[in-house]
């Protein structure tokens, strides 16, 4: 196989910028150049650590050699096995009654996955043939202890998976566990693993071309040693040149990103970075039919972001430098080092009790620290991309939608959806200034980040007034006055106020602020499904309706479970009384809801949640019951939230049973959004070829797709509740930016449901996104539009098993526009 890149570089951008100057122009054409090359150099670094970790199969050319060998591999081990059973005894026939056992695809899978490994170790033959007689027998082994125990089985392997990826550790866990539940295992001997090893491998050799023999000196002897072969170093070559390339490294840009006028022509300007549709998706058919659609509120709503500039705030910097450089803990950040492992017992050597004790607590260790070390990575890399910008005037992001709608920024760590140090580390490149209006909404914003927004918004305003001396004393000197560390829900967001602030009151009467303000909508899926049904009650609970203080649905759900967990015995609720259940407990349940959440998943929530407080010091009271205990407490979240909120869950099941009978008929479905964006949702459906060995991991075979059209009925109806309301609130967000900028503003920092301005145009902002919210859903049914869609592509003997959409409620609309807590 010979990959090649066709297109050519070109050192000239597409589109010179008006007002740009050429110098400004000739160093983005760099920086693209920059980017494609830091792409190209992390790609090769990242193939080489797997090298030289011994996990070659997992890197992007191991996993091609796989799949493309798989099959042809497959069919050899199975007439192999079954050739030598019906033969004569020998060392073949009993290679093939160890293996006949195991499927021929999970024989296939662990050699290849071995043998790919240890491709560029130049391990002698021998030595891999027992490697890989080992990795056979393991797979045997864990699955004699599945099918004598699969309940404990179970357990042990998802704590497992939960606590480290390593082989070598799972496998040990997985022996100890099996030999505590008492199965008896008598291994293979060392010349079984050889005749197994050496069977297979004579197979991959003869049949596969992956590897070849080659004798060569090796510590003073003649051996034969397992190398790739010829053709193997080619299509390593080839396709890392070819991917190489589709992963640069993107950077915003140092000028306004190229307008989007059509679905592939806006974003990064030179061939160096490869073209970036407007619309992230594999369906290039889509794409071409979506230049037909006239779509100028989509378009102008993603360049008024682009054409947004951004500065990196040196104050954060440095403050994030002075962190990492010193090795101070923050409970917010990620500890610069990895924790010490514990001291080892002085008896280590003779007392089994104490030798476990030490692993399990180890573990513990290692867990955290593999936890860390991503986050860690996250930070350094986001202080380096800021390091590198903090000089420029301005930055700018390019912006892409995911075929719902959503706008999500394209370059990695800095941008304005980030982190909480991310967003701290942006201001707007040229700030406005503020009047006493503008200084209330500063004043609510840095309310809103620390943590005190359950409260009106002349209360937030007192709030920074009564704490002015704690404000300044942050901004003066950070390190010294961790108040801001400690107490702030959004540390470095607050952070960023403080300085604000700072310059505001010493300057009140001239100041110019440049920090992005936000206003965030209160449980947004929900807010939204209410204005679909005009339900009174659920928007109540989420601020569509005008009241003195903010209605806090998070809390309204905690104290439903606390009441509910009073009246039950069992062990599980006494012990969540104890540890009491807040609304943090309970908000992402019930911010995924509205998105087709599960209760299954409020389960994960819970562990996380726990594990979070555990990190910030609050003891695990549940042990090893955690997820028995979340799993519990979910059932009495989702009763809860089901109680509170009607609106959602007659939309969700609305939508669901129309999904079903769309599918049954093998209907993709479709709907335009109000912004005119034609929303595609296809879920194909594919046989599963999926291969799980026990210890090294899943494979997924190549498949041939069958142009049948068969749609994944279970997935259409399952995704349509999420899919159909972001895509929802993706529009109002981009009309939103429609009426904001005809108001005059011309600075965003979008994310989803928080929208974001400079101080001195927020309360235009609160406007446009109020005006909005009424005129989509006054101008536009969606939900009966998407029900007249169905009847119109469904045939007619159908039609009745879409039901009328569910009846409405009383809600008026235009409450919501003096609703100071709809976005706040």
């Amino acid at each position: 196989m010979c990959l090649k890149y066709l297109g050519t570089f070109r050192d000239k951008p597409k589109q010179y910028v008006k007002g740009v100057s050429c110098m400004d122009t000739k160093r983005q054409v760099l920086l693209e150049k920059e980017m494609r090359e830091e792409g190209i150099s992390r790609f090769h670094k990242d193939n080489l650590k797997k090298a030289q970790t011994g996990q070659e199969s997992t890197s992007s050319y191991g996993q091609y050699l796989l799949k493309h060998t798989m099959s042809t591999l497959e069919n050899c081990v199975k007439q192999f096995i079954d050739d030598s059973i019906q033969g004569k005894p020998g060392k073949a026939s009993t290679s093939a009654l160890l293996l006949q056992n195991l499927e021929a695809p999970i024989i296939s899978v662990i050699t290849l996955r071995v043998a790919l490994n240890q491709i560029t170790s130049k391990r002698d033959y021998s030595s891999s043939a027992v490697v890989l007689g080992m990795a056979i027998e393991d797979e045997v082994r864990i699955r004699s202890f599945e099918e004598n125990n699969p309940k404990l089985y179970k357990v042990v392997k998802k704590d497992l998976d939960k606590r480290s990826s390593g082989y070598t550790y799972k496998r040990r866990k997985l022996y100890e566990s099996a030999q505590r539940d008492g199965l008896e295992w008598q291994g293979w001997t060392q010349r079984e693993r050889l005749l197994i090893g050496n069977a297979l491998l004579d197979l991959t050799i003869r049949n596969t071309g992956l590897l070849e023999l080659k004798s060569m000196m090796k510590n003073g002897r003649r051996r034969q040693i397992l190398l790739a072969s010829e053709t193997t170093l080619t299509i390593i070559k080839d396709l890392s040149a070819f991917q190489e390339i589709l992963r640069p490294e993107f950077y915003p840009c140092l000028v306004p990103p190229k307008d989007w006028t059509t679905p592939t022509d806006g974003g990064y300007y030179t061939h160096h970075i490869r073209r970036l549709p407007l619309i992230k998706t594999e369906n290039k058919n889509y794409l071409a039919e979506l230049r037909h659609f006239e779509m100028p509120m989509v378009y102008g709503a993603v360049n008024s972001m682009q054409q947004t500039g951004f500065k990196v705030n040196t104050f954060i910097l440095d403050v994030l430098k002075r962190i990492w450089d010193t090795g101070m803990e923050l409970p917010s950040l990620p500890p610069s080092e990895n924790l010490p492992l514990p001291p080892k017992p002085h008896d280590i050597a003779t007392n089994k009790v104490a030798k476990t004790n030490w692993k399990r607590q180890a573990v513990i260790v290692h867990t955290e620290n593999n936890r860390m070390a991503s986050k860690r990575l996250l930070l350094r890399k986001t202080i380096q991309v800021a390091d590198k910008f903090k000089d420029e005037e301005a930055i700018y992001m390019v912006y892409q939608l995911d075929f719902r709608g959503r706008i999500y920024a394209v370059p990695n760590y800095l941008n304005p959806q980030g982190t909480d140090f991310a967003k701290a580390l942006l201001t707007f490149s040229k700030g406005k200034k503020i009047d006493e209006q503008g200084a209330c909404h500063l004043a609510i914003h840095g309310a809103n980040q620390f943590g005190y927004d359950k409260h009106s918004l002349q209360e937030r305003i007192d709030w920074v007034e009564d704490n002015v001396d704690k404000i300044l004393s942050c901004a003066k000197d950070p390190l010294s006055d961790l108040w801001w560390a400690k107490e702030a829900d959004k540390p470095f967001e607050f952070l960023a106020f403080c300085k604000e602030w700072e310059g505001y009151v010493n300057n009140p009467n001239d100041f110019y602020s440049s920090l992005p303000v936000s206003a965030d909508g209160s449980c947004n899926g929900l807010q939204h499904f209410a204005a679909m049904l005009r339900s009174e009650t659920t928007g109540k609970e989420v601020n569509l309706v005008p009241m003195d203080t903010p209605q806090d649905i998070y809390q309204r759900v905690a104290d439903a479970v606390t009441e509910a967990l009073k009246l039950s015995d069992d062990k599980f609720a006494k012990m969540w009384l104890e540890y009491g259940v807040t609304r943090k407990c309970c908000k992402r349940p019930c911010m995924v809801l509205p998105y087709g959440g599960r209760q299954y998943s409020f389960t994960d929530f819970v562990v996380e949640y726990v594990v979070e407080q555990t990190d910030k010091g609050v003891k695990n009271i549940f042990g090893e019951d955690l997820f028995s205990a979340s799993t519990f407490l979910s059932k009495y979240i989702w009763k809860a939230i089901s109680d509170v909120v009607h609106a959602a869950t007659d939309a969700m099941a609305w939508l669901q049973k129309s999904a079903r009978v769309a599918s049954s008929e093998g209907l993709p479905i479709r709907w335009d959004t109000p912004c005119n964006l034609p929303v595609l949702q296809a879920y194909q459906e594919v046989k599963s070829n999926q291969i799980e060995t026990k210890l090294l991991g899943r494979v997924f075979k190549p498949r041939v797709y069958s142009q049948t059209g068969k749609l994944d009925k279970m997935r259409q109806a399952n995704g349509i509740s999420p899919n159909f309301v972001h895509s929802i609130d993706a529009s109002h967000l981009m009309i939103t930016l429609h009426v904001a900028r005809q108001l005059g503003i011309d600075s965003f920092a979008m994310v989803h449901d928080s929208y974001g301005t400079h101080a001195a145009d927020a309360e235009e902002m609160w406007s446009a996104l109020r005006t909005a919210f009424v005129e989509m859903y006054s101008q536009m049914d969606v939900l009966e539009e998407f029900r007249n869609y169905l009847l119109e592509v469904l045939p007619e003997n159908r039609h009745k098993e879409i039901e009328p959409v569910p009846p409405k409620g009383n809600l008026k609309l235009e409450d919501v526009l003096q609703s100071s807590f709809f976005f706040a």
